[in-house]
């Protein structure tokens, strides 16, 4: 009998150990912040209902957005000329190895604007300009740049672009 509440009193200590561990490792975990982030692979242009996902929204205000593979930089860049590259239908811009800035088509006539902004209104917003024939675009601050948003003279989302923190242009 003493044999089995040595063995008891046992198991009861481990697991009290093993406990306290995995909490004590848990707790450390919660402090941690992660920032948001979002991923789409394939042709934007066939697709819209990402624009308006609170998850895009909110890893476009963190940089944390990745589209075919390509992330824009966080850092400040030093801009020379860069190259124009593309995959799929996203178009990017690379300058000293690092993707400066991106844009890519939404699918035609199937966010509106009101819907758009309405589902943006967490970011700032730095300008609503009404352009040529009746497009607009509106600017959108981020952590690290901005991001614009084309609509169309009936007031659809065409493009987005993301737009760097900070570019120095080289000569």
């Amino acid at each position: 009998m003493n044999i089995y509440r040595k063995v008891l009193s046992a198991a009861i200590t481990v697991s009290f150990l093993i406990t306290g561990m995995v909490e004590t490792h848990a707790s450390a975990d919660t402090h941690q912040q992660v920032e948001p982030y979002y991923h789409f692979e394939g042709y934007t242009g066939h697709e819209s209902s990402f624009a308006l996902n609170p998850y895009f929204v909110q890893a476009l205000y963190y940089g944390n957005l990745h589209v075919n593979g390509i992330q824009v930089t966080k850092k400040a860049v030093i801009e020379d000329r860069p190259l124009i590259k593309k995959v799929n239908d996203t178009k990017y811009y690379v300058s000293h190895g690092a993707a400066t800035s991106m844009s890519f088509p939404v699918k035609w006539k199937s966010v509106k604007k009101s819907d758009f902004m309405k589902s943006h209104r967490c970011n700032t917003v730095l300008s609503d300009q009404r352009m040529k024939a009746g497009k607009s675009v509106v600017t959108f601050k981020t952590k690290y740049g901005t991001y614009s948003a084309t609509f169309d003279r009936n007031r659809y989302l065409n493009k987005i672009r993301i737009n760097p923190a900070v570019m120095v242009y080289s000569k």
